[in-house]
């Protein structure tokens, strides 16, 4: 009787052992867990903000990338009308010179055709008999 009375303490204190065993390692379990769950929350708002921030500094990149299209396609624009204005100026000279040029061939041509006459006359003059 005595062997089963400190075999029944010694379950009893063995039974006890296991509940407080059992009870701290619920605690430490749960006390993982908070920190986990602590470290996850801190987590995602970090991963929050960086994507704020990412988010931010890829609106700052597309409106530079756009402001900068903007001006390319200004001076673009620009250049193109520059060029037509050029092209019509040049035109302009040029159809003044040609005109110029017809002018003066035209009076040279007016010149030569007089002396033409002129010396035919005096061949005609010379010919004749006196």
């Amino acid at each position: 009787e005595s062997w089963q009375r400190e075999k029944k303490d010694a379950d009893v204190a063995h039974q006890a052992e296991l509940g407080l065993l059992r009870r701290e390692m619920e605690q430490e379990l749960q006390a993982c867990r908070d920190g986990y769950e602590r470290r996850m929350a801190e987590m995602r708002r970090r991963v929050k903000g960086e994507r704020a921030e990412w988010r931010q500094h890829l609106d700052v990149q597309r409106s530079d990338f756009q402001r900068a299209e903007q001006q390319w396609e200004r001076a673009r624009q620009d250049a193109v009308s520059d060029a037509m204005e050029q092209g019509g100026a040049q035109h302009r000279r040029l159809a003044a010179a040609f005109k110029e040029a017809r002018s003066l061939s035209s009076a040279r041509e007016s010149e030569l055709q007089e002396a033409r006459d002129g010396l035919a006359r005096r061949v005609e003059e010379l010919e004749r008999p006196r």
